[in-house]
């Protein structure tokens, strides 16, 4: 799992391995998520995600991909390398909310490595 702060490199990290070792299958979580809510017929680009996932997003939307996404990998798993690409913490209007994946989702999940990546914030800025 490739995890860390929004613009710290995580996609275009999955994107690379996957162009460059064919065994790699990767999974987006924002970009799952905004196919859920394409599926109600709304349409969301990522910058909206990120700063009003709390009036988009449903407890049950989280629920819904997250068991989606363990089945696909236990199957995609078989025959390929899988990395997952998501935030682990959102900020919402009332605070901070920790997604995807429950600990007990975590541990189906069979994780052999979390890379978190990170950067100063004065790069973020650029």
């Amino acid at each position: 799992m490739l995890t860390g702060a929004p613009a710290t490199g995580k996609s275009t990290l999955r994107a690379r391995l996957a162009e460059v070792l064919p065994t790699v299958r990767g999974f987006d979580y924002g970009q799952r998520l905004r196919e859920a809510i394409a599926e109600r017929g709304q349409s969301i680009s990522y910058a909206e995600l990120r700063a009003q996932s709390s009036e988009v997003i449903h407890s049950s939307d989280v629920r819904e991909l997250d068991e989606q996404i363990i089945e696909e990998i236990a199957t995609a798993r078989r025959e390929f390398d899988v990395l997952i690409d998501s935030h682990a913490v959102t900020r919402e209007q009332f605070g901070f909310r920790a997604i995807p994946f429950s600990l007990s989702q975590l541990s189906r999940l069979k994780l052999d490595a979390v890379m978190v990546l990170s950067c100063d914030p004065p790069e973020l800025l650029h």
